[in-house]
């Protein structure tokens, strides 16, 4: 017997499925927007600078869209712990700063900072 998904599990299998073809960024490693893999270290200086620059840019939107995936994500579950856990973490992400959202979420970040410290440039 096939059974049917929920709207919200139907989008979560299709994010799940769109992420897996991606590459994985780690803590070293930044992914551009055309899917090429560099070494935070070997990133030029303005391309490194202008990097930064834009994921602060784009620090609220990216915490609004972690809040929603959560709230999205609690109409998946059906026990009452998992759909608070997932308002907690909702509630965890809204009061967070962006400063520490993007440590948090993106991994090359704080290395990136890292680096423009080392480098002595300028943001």
């Amino acid at each position: 017997m096939c059974d049917e998904m929920s709207e919200g599990e139907y989008q979560y299998q299709m994010a799940m499925c769109e992420e897996a073809g991606k590459p994985e960024m780690d803590d070293h490693t930044w992914v551009t927007k055309e899917g090429q893999e560099v070494k935070v270290a070997d990133m030029g200086d303005s391309h490194l600078i202008n990097t930064v620059r834009m994921l602060r840019r784009k620090a609220d939107r990216m915490k609004l869209v972690a809040e929603l995936e959560c709230i999205q994500a609690e109409s998946m579950f059906n026990g009452d712990m998992a759909r608070l856990s997932m308002e907690q973490e909702a509630g965890r992400i809204a009061e967070m700063a962006e400063e520490d959202f993007l440590v948090e979420t993106i991994p090359p970040y704080k290395r990136m900072l890292r680096e423009i410290r080392i480098r002595g440039l300028e943001l």
